[in-house]
């Protein structure tokens, strides 16, 4: 490993520490994995909301999941109900009456602090 490296003397300390490497925090290694799992996570390509629990986190493992995950949204998202737009029909209000209901929201709203 110290020719890999182009150190001398390198040996392997306990925890998988090498001898040369000194650590900047104590749970240095746990932000590590933390870190790689939340790359790994952002692969998916949007946002989650939820908590992820890792016994062992590995990078194969973390990408396998994200890649479930992301084959479950995108058959959420194909099953979505969305209207379509059309710009041929008339509007459903007008900028009054929409004016009016941010005005209701923002006093309910006030009322409720």
């Amino acid at each position: 490993m110290a020719t890999l490296f182009n150190k001398p003397k390198m040996e392997v300390k306990g925890k998988g520490i090498l001898n040369n490497t000194e650590l900047h925090f104590q749970n240095e290694p746990a932000r590590h994995k933390l870190l790689d799992i939340v790359g790994d996570m952002a692969l998916i390509g949007t946002h989650l909301k939820g908590h992820i629990l890792a016994a062992r986190p590995g990078h194969a493992a973390n990408v396998a999941f994200g890649k479930q995950i992301k084959q479950l949204i995108k058959r959420d998202r194909a099953n979505l109900k969305v209207p379509l737009y059309d710009v041929n029909k008339p509007s459903l209000f007008d900028i009054n009456q929409i004016s009016a209901f941010l005005l209701i929201a923002f006093r309910f709203c006030w009322l409720i602090k």
